[in-house]
């Protein structure tokens, strides 16, 4: 185990360059929200045009914020403090609110905490549907199972329909025991590894799809009681929720698989007219699927407003009459 805790903990210069060259291609030039500042020095190796970074552990902000200034990276980066699980209310804000108030007894505790949990519902720090590119810095390893379902929820809740979710993470091949887990280069606090599967199973039921998995590595960065531990970084997609509408809209995939199903269970033979609703047609047209298909739309819509329910449940193959408008 000490092999372990000692290996993890100097992968601090050594995990940098590898999410910053991972990464780098999605922010350059952009404008993104970080949640979490695990990785020391990685807003040293990234260049987005502007980023909010928002992070619970003010040693790890202040750390943050310190080898930022000592970097030659000068975008325009705000470091704010807040709960990672609840970005609705700011840290400050709330230590004003509470500094101004009079605590004696549970009566005015409960008070204190409707004003906060008021604010930030009508004037959320990250309000709902404003952030369009979002990274987590190695947040699934810093929190426990229900922690990191609520980061999810809040991710959803704060990006834009077709927004872009990166999480940096620390996955390993099969279940690692708690006590095996090696501490984390930042102020030894502990680190929680999910296995592959796992975290790619909960960023897809918490509502996003078009997960793309990239291994920063051939070879594993740590071996743990033979577990294997991997740097990756997962890019996914917010956009597949409403209604599933039946416009007659068909599409073709092109290969070179045989057939691919995605994240809903729609399953694509290669060179099948498969019959799609408007939603899931607009989906293919675009990231990560554009190029894949080809779409074959009615000659004469019908307006959403008047189209019939699309079952996804059951898979079809459009008539080409209906391609062909007859």
């Amino acid at each position: 185990m000490d092999g372990g805790m000692h290996k993890i903990r100097s992968l601090e210069s050594s995990l940098v360059p590898v999410f910053g060259k991972a990464i780098n291609p999605f922010v350059d030039g952009k404008k993104i929200f970080i949640l979490g500042a695990s990785t020391a020095g990685l807003l040293s190796a990234i260049f987005p045009k502007q980023v909010l970074l928002a992070e619970c552990d003010k040693r790890r902000l202040d750390f943050a914020n310190k080898l930022y200034q000592d970097s030659t990276n000068k975008a325009e980066i705000i470091f704010k403090m807040s709960e990672l699980s609840d970005l609705r209310i700011e840290n400050n804000l709330a230590n004003l609110i509470v500094s101004q108030s009079n605590i004696i007894d549970w009566e005015s505790y409960r008070m204190v905490e409707e004003k906060i949990n008021e604010i930030a519902d009508s004037k959320p720090f990250v309000p709902d549907q404003s952030q369009s590119l979002v990274l987590f810095d190695l947040i699934p390893n810093r929190l426990n199972k229900e922690k990191w379902e609520k980061v999810l929820a809040e991710a959803n809740r704060i990006m834009t329909r077709n927004g872009i979710l990166l999480v940096a993470a620390l996955v390993t091949d099969a279940l690692l025991n708690d006590q095996l887990a090696p501490v984390s280069h930042i102020f030894d606090s502990p680190l929680r590894f999910l296995p592959e599967m796992d975290l790619y199973s909960d960023i897809v039921d918490s509502g996003f799809y078009g997960v793309c998995i990239e291994f920063l590595s051939e070879f594993p960065v740590d071996r743990i009681s033979g577990i294997e531990v991997r740097a990756i970084v997962i890019k996914a997609y917010k956009g597949k929720d409403g209604l599933c509408l039946d416009q007659g809209h068909a599409v073709v995939y092109q290969g070179p698989w045989s057939a691919v199903e995605d994240d809903d269970d729609h399953r694509y033979v290669r060179g099948v007219r498969t019959a799609v609703c408007a939603k899931t047609y607009d989906l293919l047209r675009r990231e990560p699927y554009q190029g894949c298909f080809v779409g074959l739309p009615p000659p004469d819509l019908i307006l959403l407003k008047d189209a019939p329910l699309f079952d996804c449940n059951t898979p079809l193959i459009r008539d080409v009459g209906i391609t062909r408008g007859e």
